[in-house]
């Protein structure tokens, strides 16, 4: 019978319930949105460029161990195909005339290149990598240096600095800097 869904506003009668329940609800809501700030952990500048050090750190030691058992690898692998054509070499010098030594020797230096080949290969695998910065395949090295410099930040400047220099709006569009040359040159920029 009665519309409880909005107020009257007539003046005569004023729907108090529909007026509770709103600020109830209003209540709650904000009761919650307090209690879910409260969980949110903000992290300082120090404990981002640790985390930052932290992968650089585990990135390093992963592409070391990588690269040495690459090597390994590959060391191996090419002792047991040299002494597996070594046995074989020998067998045919003591069963066959020069002949066959001549061959035997060319099948071998071709067999040691196709394996210097093939090591060369895999050991460029493990050297080169997608840099997330650029999208292009660059050496480990490079892509390490990037990362580092991109969000190792020497030049910027604190709030307090910023305030120490106390510039104007006018004189700061002045120096008419983007936000990237601010976040990572602002001290050598703005002097």
């Amino acid at each position: 019978m009665f519309n409880l869904k909005y107020p009257r506003t007539n003046g005569d009668v004023i729907n108090l319930d529909w007026l509770l329940n709103i600020v109830k609800e209003l209540q709650e809501t904000v009761t919650r949105l307090e209690e879910e700030w409260a969980t949110i952990k903000v992290l300082t500048p120090e404990e981002i460029q640790r985390m930052i050090d932290e992968s650089i750190k585990a990135y390093d030691t992963t592409i070391k161990l990588v690269i040495a058992q690459a090597k390994d690898a590959a060391v191996n692998e090419s002792k047991a195909y040299a002494d597996a054509q070594d046995a074989i070499i020998r067998n045919l010098i003591a069963i066959t005339a020069e002949q066959t030594l001549n061959a035997s020797k060319a099948y071998s230096i071709d067999l040691y290149n196709q394996m210097k080949d093939y090591v060369d290969s895999k050991l460029v695998e493990y050297n080169f990598m997608i840099s997330p910065i650029t999208g292009e395949l660059e050496d480990v090295r490079d892509v390490v240096t990037e990362i580092v410099n991109t969000f190792h930040r020497t030049a910027a400047l604190t709030a307090s600095e910023y305030d120490a220099l106390q510039l104007t709006a006018t004189a700061y569009d002045a120096y008419q800097l983007t936000a990237l040359d601010y976040d990572f040159n602002g001290k050598t920029l703005l002097v």
